[in-house]
């Protein structure tokens, strides 16, 4: 019996040296491969290069099939890839440690002519996709302008878990006009990853892939051709163990909803400035180094839970569209790190009911620059993450003269909108509405709510438009288009309850009058206006109304004749008091004249006769006694003995070729040229009025 048990051991213990029984390994090479399918019973299957699913091709992967990859060894996508594991039976894809104990192998890599997913509101129809897959010591699954459907996969110890990028979705860019836009955006469809577990992966899921949206840039910011596209939804997965959870780098409008993202040892989430319009919301972002660093515009930032985290919970660089109903607490260092001026943060929860300690929670100071937030209302205690919020609904005008006009929001993915009860066309798992409002006269009332897949609604959010009929434009009554004289009155008819604007400046107060009537001040040569009427109610200034007048323009010979016959009584105090001076005749359209110091005289002054009339009058100098004459803008005292004696008087720098130079009053010296002469006059000018300057004789050169 003892004899018959040490057979049995020893026939035990040959058993199990013996390698156990498996099924079939298959040996599959480097190349292109045609419409095969990988089943467990023929696994496992050992990759040994590059292995291409050729255009046209498709690959299915059963459940339960195990895939083992060389170093350096991948999947390239040009066709369809089926990955069809699931959570009793997944897909294990990793290192074949029999070639190679060390090193990765090259991952799964979709090219931009890879067949992409069919989504209908979120749900995987057909096409490319990785379900159910267990993808380990690998560079992970790149995705080169590709969009295929991830989703319930497990990511352990990759490079990066996801990869997205690509070139021809990164075309679109900043354009000229609307018109000379071409966007790229139907090229690449949006990617879905969903309900992935990420674990010990250097990061997690990177988005570096432009959605190819082309922008004109306006006065309030960018504005975007053609409809929004959203480049990637990330939602219900779970990341831990990365350097960055999920690191958007390039690409707008992403849906990074309801995700667990922990004990990293970076941030949770990144976006940069490039990205905008990202919408987080419902994320689980605890236990990081930082919770969200969010360098990007237009983001919308809500219900989120951001806690634990050892430095800061929110970093913030660019101004969001919405931040509110998010729990931040127990960051270590600061709760939010705001670098937005004026951020309005107001519905949140800080983690205390004393602003005081909610305060100290933010940091407001960078580089000599103070960001003031606006937290106040704030919440007492922590919101939920998980009820309906009040649609949020992007500015639009409350009055306007327009037929229609468009309401628009963003919105929870998964949620359906109502606006006045009726279903708006959209899909469920778009993060953002519009909608087309016709609008009659007077008040236009919209109510609109959201709606979960449950048929729960969230609370109305009400807006009133008011349409205006259009202003009517001011009419000016008929006047003579040419005339010699300094001041013409012109009359005309406005909306009533408007106010006119004369170039934009009010000239009438608003009034129930009809008729208008104002007096306008004429230059010589040509007087163009523009008159508007505004009416404070609908907030409409009308279209302009042109008014042109040409001011002809009076001879030297007729000017001077004028003159002397309205000079009838001369002040011979009066003109010595003046000599010297250059005097502005302002209710004469700004005619300049010289009083010479000689005779007392005035002579006119136009650009034609300036020069020569200033030989006739001027004072030869030489240019060593000139420059005892400083300019002002020298600001040097000169000699004032000879400054003194020559204010007022004409120099002819005979040393020059007869330049001319002016003294004004206060000695300091002027150069005229032809090129600066009349400004230069007009600047140094004393204005004057017609009853005086009548007092002072004309004189003339020969």
């Amino acid at each position: 019996m003892l004899k018959n048990l040490k057979y049995l051991f020893a026939l035990l213990a040959c058993a199990l040296a013996l390698p156990l029984a498996a099924g079939a390994e298959t040996q599959v090479g480097g190349g292109s491969i045609t419409n095969p399918v990988w089943t467990p019973e023929s696994s496992p299957y050992v990759i040994s290069g590059t292995l291409e699913v050729a255009s046209g091709a498709l690959l299915k992967i059963m459940p339960g099939a195990e895939v083992r990859f060389n170093a350096g060894a991948k999947l390239l996508i040009n066709g369809e890839l089926q990955i069809l594991g699931t959570a009793s039976d997944p897909v294990m894809m990793t290192l074949n440690t029999a070639s190679s104990t060390s090193g990765l192998w090259s991952g799964i890599e979709f090219g931009p002519n890879s067949v992409d997913a069919v989504m209908a509101d979120g749900v995987y129809k057909q096409g490319s996709t990785v379900q159910g897959a267990i993808i380990k010591f690998s560079e992970g699954i790149k995705l080169n302008d590709a969009s295929p459907y991830i989703a319930n996969n497990q990511f352990s110890n990759n490079s990066v878990g996801v990869n997205v990028y690509g070139t021809a979705g990164s075309a679109g860019g900043l354009v000229l006009d609307s018109l000379s836009a071409g966007s790229n955006a139907t090229k690449i469809k949006p990617l879905y990853i969903v309900n992935n577990t990420f674990s010990d992966n250097s990061v997690g899921i990177i988005i570096n892939r432009n959605n190819g949206r082309d922008y004109v840039v306006t006065p309030v910011g960018y504005s975007y051709i053609g409809n929004k596209v959203v480049t990637s939804y990330i939602k219900g997965n779970t990341i831990t163990g990365s350097s960055v959870g999920v690191q958007i780098t390039n690409g707008d409008n992403n849906v990074i909803v309801g995700n667990i993202i922990r004990y990293n040892t970076g941030a949770a989430i990144t976006a940069a400035a490039a990205s905008r319009g990202n919408v987080l919301q419902g994320n689980e972002l605890n236990n990081n180094l930082l919770g969200a660093v969010i360098s990007s515009a237009d983001s919308y930032i809500a219900q989120n839970n951001i806690k634990n985290n050892s430095d800061t919970g929110l970093m913030i660089g660019a101004k969001p569209l919405f931040l509110s109903y998010n729990n931040f607490y127990n960051n270590k260092k600061y709760n939010l790190n705001n670098g937005v001026y004026m951020l309005s943060a107001e519905n949140n929860y800080w983690g205390s009911s004393d602003s005081t300690e909610i305060a100290a929670t933010m940091l407001t100071l960078n580089a000599s620059s103070t960001y003031p937030v606006d937290y106040d209302p704030f919440f007492k205690e922590e919101s939920s993450t998980s009820s309906l919020l009040p649609p949020f609904i992007e500015a639009v005008e409350r009055s306007t003269t327009a037929s229609l006009v468009y309401l628009s929001g963003l919105k929870p993915a998964g949620m359906a909108v109502y606006i006045n009860d009726s279903l708006l066309d959209v899909g469920r798992d778009e993060n953002s509405w519009m909608f087309k409002a016709d609008l009659k006269l007077g008040e236009n009332d919209f109510s609109i709510y959201y709606q979960d897949a449950n048929g729960n609604n969230s609370s109305r959010q009400n807006i009133s438009i008011q349409r205006y009929d259009t202003l009517a434009a001011p009419t000016v009554n008929s006047y003579e288009k040419t005339t010699t004289l300094a001041k013409i009155t012109l009359t005309g008819t406005k909306p009533a309850g408007s106010s006119l604007l004369l170039d934009g400046q009010e000239i009438k107060p608003a009034s129930d009058e009809t008729v208008w009537t104002y007096n306008f001040d004429l230059s010589l040569g040509d007087n163009a206006w523009s008159l508007t009427a505004y009416d404070a109610v609908s907030k409409q200034t009308s279209l302009a109304a042109g008014i042109k007048v040409v001011r002809t323009k009076d001879t030297v010979a007729e000017t001077i004749a004028a003159e002397k016959a309205a000079t009838k009584t001369v002040d011979a105090k009066l003109a010595a008091r003046l000599a010297g001076r250059l005097l502005l005749q302002v209710e004469k359209g700004g005619v300049i004249w010289y009083v010479n110091p000689g005779d007392n005289k005035r002579y006119l002054v136009t650009l034609d006769n300036a020069l020569s009339l200033f030989r006739s009058l001027s004072l030869g100098i030489s240019e060593a006694n000139l420059e005892k004459l400083p300019t002002p803008e020298s600001k040097q005292k000169g000699d004032a003995a000879l400054m003194k004696r020559l204010a007022g008087k004409l120099l002819l720098r005979v040393e020059k070729a007869g330049t001319i130079s002016y003294i004004d009053y206060q000695g300091y010296r002027h150069d005229v040229t032809r090129e600066n002469l009349m400004d230069l006059f007009r600047s140094l000018s004393l204005g004057i009025s017609n009853e005086n300057i009548y007092k002072i004789a004309i004189g003339e050169t020969k």
